[in-house]
């Protein structure tokens, strides 16, 4: 996109789809590499003479303000789908972002998740429902026995869909 003085809305000199599926590592892995070769085919077309710039347009650009603290929080009664799309998009590793981990308050401690699927039955013998009358105790040692892989623990929405947590550890507030 060619820059002009209004926001979006210089011509298009070239352009991806990319998927946004999967965690934020791997879409940041696909922007990455779309990059490279977008900015190798626009190097290649303009030095070679070929390539032609086409008008964006005319639409209002979207503007989003920055994630809060508060839309990292989720809760039992999102659906399944929801919390594994709040949990994927606030895992970011880049410690310079304002993205904050997801996280659910249990017994005033946040029990932090970092990874998580909508994948079906885990292979671990051993599933564990995530329950709102858990201890620290309880979460704490859940919390070690999911990283450790021994246990698959899960939050299952009103449909009965589960969201099997994978990575997850337990802050106090």
């Amino acid at each position: 996109v060619q820059m002009t003085e209004e926001l979006d809305s210089g011509p298009i000199y070239c352009k991806e789809i990319m998927s946004l599926k999967g965690e934020v590592d791997d879409v940041w892995a696909r922007m990455v590499t779309t990059g490279i070769k977008l900015t190798r085919e626009y190097l290649k077309g303009i030095s070679e003479g070929v390539l032609k710039p086409i008008p964006q347009p005319k639409e209002t650009p979207t503007a989003y303000k920055r994630v809060t603290k508060k839309q990292s929080q989720i809760d039992f009664d999102m659906s399944a789908e929801k919390i594994y799309n709040v949990v994927r998009a606030m895992n970011e590793t880049d410690p310079n972002t304002y993205v904050h981990p997801c996280y659910i308050i249990i017994n005033d401690k946040q029990l932090i998740i970092e990874r998580a699927s909508l994948e079906e039955q885990p292979q671990q013998k051993e599933t564990v429902k995530l329950s709102e009358k858990f201890s620290i105790e309880d979460l704490i040692n859940l919390s070690y026995k999911v990283n450790e892989g021994l246990t698959s623990l899960y939050i299952q929405d009103q449909t009965g869909r589960k969201v099997y947590l994978r990575r997850v550890r337990v802050k106090t507030i």
